[in-house]
């Protein structure tokens, strides 16, 4: 029989077997054993109670659970948890050992079904429990590495009129199973063997290679950490160990919220048990990522891709915009940067982020919104995505701090709370800046969408009501309008400034319309087509950006620039204007137009026809006329 032949109890699948599959089976017994025993057939083994258990087994099934314990503890410690293995053949602490680069503990467990047994005289100076002091003391001996600690850790209660309690002293050490009290003893070796005699007990008086010398520096390392927690051995049913067990993967991990919210305690529980029972059987060293990688665990707090798609080549940096943004943001506590649609507020704020983050401070950002046919559209505008967002990126400029978070993988307000807290108390003069754009589009995405709930995107509520340090700046970018009330009362207004003359002008040269004027001829005619194109973007760069696109596109046609652009409608705030006239005109583009709109994946100009066999004659005129406000994207294959 091999330790794999045990099975253990999951109160939300039944029974399941070590490798995850479902069965009907004895809770936390041996079925080779039991049908052995009972000459039954595996089909017919009984259901067998707790209580039946042996001590041998209820032991290892103890161990287990602890063992499923120190996982977790290892998870959020960073430590590396070796399960039974021998460093030598009379090894006494092979149980679980944790260890990180500097620092080792090794533990052997004991329990008992008798709740009142008692820690004891003779448990250390008698073979009864096999943790007998100088079986102990060879055990340490003989490690080729030393431990810095080796504990024997029981379930045994401590009766004060114990005579080995003479020879205990309390031990200044953490508990195995914080927050549960478990009493801590180091030996008072002095009494026992005195610098000047011989010792008192038997075992050592008896003993062969083993100096007084010895005797101290294992002392020196030994803790008796008794009235460890006892265990019901059922998680549909849980005693003291099971309960602290679902406390740390719910207070300290995050099961249970997002982006682990999909996730139940007694599941998780139990997951982690065959994670343990087949270490134990195998002999397994396992780390932080095994943990993570069996559990499923999410631990980037549910971010979500968030590049913002600026094309470099066309940028143009706006420099005395960005300069009066720098001093709003430096000087108040949050800022909410205001503007009609296509005025570039989150070109300013991209630019902001980087420029903010070059001079050493801290930027972390969340884009509601990206651009169309983006795939995670509706995730954005979730709350719980905010705040996974902001926290994932301040993990990447401060992993270290996000090691301390608890829970340790979980995102929401409290989490970001506690994160810009500690951030504040290590770095009190350098300054976070949280950067939260695109909020007048979470009512329109939402409209669209028929999974979300209203409670799902309350970001601009949740943001509102964030306490936030002194060093902390809350940047908010939006179209105006009554969703940003929550946060007027202690924002600064930034009402982003329309575009120079010389910005709309650069913006056209980087486009490349400037230059293809020349190519074509048209050198002429330059200052008057600038001078058009600046009168009808009145500021705004998106504006200017799709008149330009339009005029090059169409120089091939061929066409007058110059009519061309004075037909265009002035922008008068709204960019509607232009997208009405584009579907006017002597075509009818519409339909073609109208698909384009509705679709959220790319399609070639064939495709296009294929699904338009009325229009095909037409499509391509069509894709001229509003290639402005389409993207060309490769394709495989072409």
């Amino acid at each position: 029989m091999t330790m794999l032949d045990f099975l253990f109890y999951s109160p939300s699948i039944r029974y399941i077997n070590l490798d995850g599959t479902r069965r009907q089976s004895p809770i936390w017994t041996s079925r080779s054993k039991l049908s052995a025993d009972l000459q039954l057939s595996p089909a017919k083994e009984p259901r067998v109670a707790l209580h039946d258990l042996s001590g041998a087994h209820r032991g290892y099934a103890y161990q287990d659970l602890v063992t499923a314990y120190l996982l977790v503890n290892a998870l959020l410690k960073d430590l590396t948890v070796i399960v039974d293995v021998k460093t030598h053949p009379a090894d006494l602490f092979d149980d679980i050992s944790a260890k990180d680069q500097n620092h080792q503990v090794r533990r052997q467990f004991k329990t008992s079904l008798d709740t009142n047994r008692a820690l004891q005289l003779r448990d250390l100076s008698t073979a009864q429990s096999n943790t007998r002091i100088d079986d102990l003391i060879r055990s340490f001996k003989a490690d080729t590495e030393p431990a810095a600690e080796y504990r024997l850790c029981a379930t045994w209660r401590i009766d004060p009129q114990e005579p080995l309690m003479q020879f205990l002293e309390p031990a200044s050490a953490e508990s195995s199973f914080h927050p549960h009290a478990t009493k801590l003893y180091r030996i008072r070796y002095a009494q026992i063997w005195p610098s000047n005699g011989n010792p008192i007990w038997e075992p050592l008086t008896e003993a062969t290679g083993i100096s007084r010398e010895d005797f101290v520096l294992f002392c020196g390392r030994f803790i008796i950490e008794a009235e460890c927690p006892t265990a019901s051995l059922d998680l549909a049913t849980p005693g003291r160990l099971e309960r602290l067990l679902f406390d740390k993967l719910a207070q300290e991990v995050g099961i249970g919220r997002y982006p682990n919210d999909g996730f139940g305690l007694p599941e998780t529980a139990a997951m982690l048990v065959t994670l343990a029972t087949k270490a134990r059987a195998r002999h397994e060293t396992i780390s932080p990522a095994d943990i993570i990688k069996h559990l499923g665990l999410r631990t980037d707090y549910g971010c979500v891709s968030q590049q913002f798609p600026i094309d470099e080549t066309i940028l143009v940096h706006t420099d005395t915009l960005l300069s009066r943004l720098m001093t709003s943001v430096r000087s108040h506590e949050s800022v909410i940067a205001t503007g009609e649609p296509g005025c570039g507020k989150s070109w300013a704020l991209t630019q902001l982020a980087q420029t903010l983050s070059k001079d050493g401070s801290i930027v972390a950002r969340h884009y509601c919104y990206l651009e169309p046919g983006d795939p995670d559209v509706q995730r954005r505008i979730r709350t719980n995505a905010l705040f996974g967002n902001l926290i994932s990126e301040l993990d990447a400029e401060e992993p270290e701090l996000t090691r301390e978070l608890r829970p340790r993988f979980s995102a929401g307000p409290e989490e970001l709370e506690q994160l810009l807290k500690r951030l504040h108390e290590l770095q009190p003069e350098r300054r976070i800046y949280l950067i939260v754009d695109g909020l007048d589009h979470i009512s329109r995405v939402f409209a669209e969408s028929s999974s979300l709930s209203i409670d799902d995107i309350d970001i601009v509520e949740r943001l509102a009501l964030l306490s936030l340090p002194d060093n902390v700046c809350l940047i908010a970018g939006s179209q105006p309008g009554t969703h940003l009330n929550a946060l007027r009362p202690t924002a600064d207004i930034f009402p982003m400034p329309g575009w120079s003359r010389d910005e709309i002008l650069s913006l056209a040269e980087k486009i490349g319309v400037i230059d293809a004027l020349r190519t074509a001829g048209f050198a002429d005619s330059l200052d008057d087509f600038n001078e058009e194109l600046v009168k009808r973007a009145e500021g705004n760069p998106l504006y200017a950006t799709l008149v330009s696109k339009q005029i090059k596109a169409n120089l091939a046609a061929p066409i007058d620039p110059i009519a061309t652009i004075t037909e265009i409608p002035i922008h008068e705030g709204d960019l509607g204007r232009y997208y009405t006239y584009l579907l006017g005109g002597n075509g009818d583009f519409a339909d073609v137009a109208e698909v384009l709109g509705v679709i959220d994946f790319a399609v070639a100009e064939a495709e296009l026809a294929e699904i338009l066999p009325q229009a095909a004659h037409r499509v391509a005129s069509a894709l001229l006329r509003i290639s402005p406000v389409l993207e060309q994207v490769a394709m495989q294959g072409g």
